[in-house]
């Protein structure tokens, strides 16, 4: 039979469940926490790498920045180093050619004057002069030649150094990512493992209580049943004796002296009505129900009082078989001579058989 919960009966269920999600969602929280606290120091780690390349970088540009100062200076000290050699050069050349000057005293002592010798040497003097300027020119141009090739490999130094941090950072980034999720996945599964094993001691522990309720419920219900029964069992076994006679058939004597004859008609009345036996819905009722089981008294008053409320079996039937059946009717076999006979269903056929 279907049971159903009664308000308290279910707030005891009710009560299992609560526990059940205040459980989990403590589970869920601690390890959302988790989660959070691992995605916080991901975050602190994936600064800490940024940082750390920009601090790589301002120190490379710092270098950088050296570099072109010392070159800018060579490049300066180099045009310095031109100016001079071109001032010497010019005033080397100009001692040299000045007629008023030692040059040209010394040509004069030689007797060289006049003689040509002196523009064929300032003509010399002048080549050597352009020849200085020209030379010094060229070095200057090979000099700032060399060192903007120098500051242009600097440049590109800087650059792939750079290049080189930024490698370093996404490395970096990309392995505290991978650490970070690994870790996210531990969690995780642990949160997972975890919840499974709240819900199922809870399910264990939800079980338990509404077995005990299905056990309490059965047992209010036996005691239902049995409290019915009796009452059932005192309306049948106490009513009047009757008045049929003490006669020969022994049938006749336990349905007169059976309560029950008091409740479902007289002696007589079943005595005539007796003589087919059971017939009608009586033999039906009996053949498909009542053959097919083994009863206690107790449980044979409660099916045959509700086989007579429900017109599946007359009073008499119910009175004729409870009186050949009832083991524990004290008149049912007041004959001395009579042996006490077997209630199963077997014995219960050959006395609605007439076989004694």
């Amino acid at each position: 039979m279907a049971m159903t919960l009664n308000s308290s009966e279910q707030e005891r269920l009710n009560n299992v469940y609560n526990e059940r999600e205040k459980a989990l969602a403590e589970n869920n929280s601690m390890y959302e926490g988790l989660i959070s606290e691992a995605e916080s120091l991901k975050n602190q780690q994936n600064e800490y790498i940024a940082e750390q390349e920009k601090i790589q970088n301002q120190n490379a540009d710092a270098n950088l920045e050296r570099q072109r100062i010392t070159i800018e200076q060579q490049k300066e000290e180099a045009g310095k180093n031109k100016d001079v050699e071109e001032k010497k050069a010019l005033n080397d050349y100009t001692a040299y050619i000045n007629p008023y000057g030692i040059q040209n005293e010394r040509l004069y002592s030689a007797g060289l004057g006049n003689s040509g010798v002196s523009e064929t040497s300032m003509l010399g003097a002048r080549t050597a002069y352009q020849n200085r300027v020209a030379t010094g020119n060229a070095n200057y141009m090979k000099a700032i030649e060399q060192y903007n090739l120098t500051m242009d490999q600097a440049i590109k130094d800087n650059d792939a150094q750079k290049a080189q941090n930024a490698f370093n950072k996404l490395q970096l980034e990309l392995q505290n990512n991978q650490d970070y999720l690994s870790k996210v996945a531990s969690l995780s599964e642990a949160k997972l493992k975890n919840a499974n094993t709240i819900t199922a001691r809870y399910e264990d522990q939800y079980n338990t209580v509404y077995n005990q309720i299905m056990k309490e419920q059965q047992q209010a219900e036996e005691l239902r049943r049995y409290n019915e029964q009796m009452a059932l069992q005192s309306k049948y076994s106490g009513g009047s004796g009757g008045s049929g006679g003490s006669g020969g058939n022994k049938k006749t004597s336990k349905l007169s002296s059976s309560g029950i004859s008091g409740q479902y008609g007289s002696t007589t009345e079943l005595y005539q009505w007796q003589t087919p036996l059971l017939s009608g819905k009586d033999k039906t009722w009996y053949n498909n129900t009542f053959e097919k089981h083994s009863y206690q008294e107790k449980d044979l008053i409660w099916v045959l009082d509700k086989a007579v409320q429900e017109d599946k079996l007359s009073a008499k039937g119910a009175s004729y078989i409870y009186s050949s059946y009832s083991p524990n009717n004290p008149k049912s076999n007041n004959s001395s001579s009579s042996k006490k006979k077997s209630y199963t269903i077997g014995g219960i056929v050959t006395r609605l058989l007439g076989i004694d």
